[in-house]
C-alpha cells in the first residue's frame, strides 16, 4: 500500500492484509470522515497487482497432549485429543493478516470441526510460539502474551525477531503447512541459528 503512504505521509499507519487494509488515522487536525473519503480515492485508483508472490512454510510445531487447553478443546468439540492434532496438521492454511502483537499471523483455513469460540476468560500469559485455535482461526504468538485462544503446541521458530534482515518472515497471503516434532527436536531447533530458506517450499 505505498500509494497510501506516499498520499498520506504519516498521517495515516497502513497494515496490509491478504484481500483487506487497515488505515489507522494517526493526527486528529483534520476531519476523519474527508480523511476516510481522501482514503476511498486513493484506493480505488490503485491498480492491481498482476501476481501476488506467495511463499509455501512448513512450520514445526510440537504438540501438547495433556494441558487444561486441550482437555477443554476435547470437552467443547466432543473430539479425542489425537482427532483435534491431526485436523490441525493436515490443514492448509493462509496468512490472512499480521496483527495484534507484532510479527502475530491470523491463519484462515482451520477445519470446521476445530471451531470454537475464544475463552470467557482469556489465559494471563500464553507463551511465545504458541499455536492457538478460536474463533474460526489459527494464530501464532510471537512473544509471551495474555490470550483467549486455545493452545495446541509450541513451535520453537522466532515469529519476530528486530535481529533480523526481516523481523517477520511470513507475509499476507503465504500459505502454511504445520509439522510435527517431538520435544527434543523443537529444542535442537530452537536452538539453531535461524534461517526462513530452510523453513520454506515450493
Amino acid at each position: 500500500m505505498q500509494g497510501l503512504r506516499d498520499c498520506f505521509g504519516d498521517q495515516v499507519s497502513v497494515n496490509q492484509g491478504f484481500d483487506k487494509v487497515m488505515v489507522i488515522a494517526l493526527y486528529g487536525e483534520s476531519s476523519l470522515k474527508q480523511l476516510i473519503l481522501e482514503v476511498e480515492k486513493v484506493l480505488n485508483q490503485l491498480q492491481p497487482a498482476d501476481s501476488l508472490t506467495v511463499s509455501k512454510w512448513n512450520i514445526p510445531i510440537c504438540y501438547h497432549h495433556d494441558t487444561e487447553d486441550l482437555r477443554k478443546l476435547v470437552h467443547q468439540l466432543s473430539l479425542p485429543a489425537t482427532d483435534i492434532i491431526k485436523l490441525h496438521q493436515e490443514a492448509t492454511y493462509r496468512v490472512e493478516f499480521i496483527g495484534f502483537l507484532p510479527g502475530f499471523p491470523y491463519l484462515s483455513g482451520l477445519p470446521e470441526l476445530l471451531n470454537v469460540p475464544r475463552k470467557e476468560t482469556p489465559s494471563p500469559r500464553i507463551a511465545s510460539g504458541s499455536v492457538a485455535i478460536a474463533a474460526g482461526m489459527c494464530g501464532i504468538y510471537p512473544q509471551s502474551s495474555p490470550g483467549g485462544w486455545y493452545v495446541l503446541g509450541e513451535s520453537p521458530l522466532p515469529f519476530f525477531d528486530v535481529r533480523n534482515e526481516n523481523p517477520v518472515f511470513m507475509e499476507a497471503g503465504d500459505e502454511v503447512h504445520f509439522y510435527a516434532v517431538d520435544a527434543a527436536e523443537s529444542e535442537k531447533i530452537k536452538n539453531q541459528q535461524f534461517e526462513p530458506s530452510i523453513y520454506r517450499h515450493e
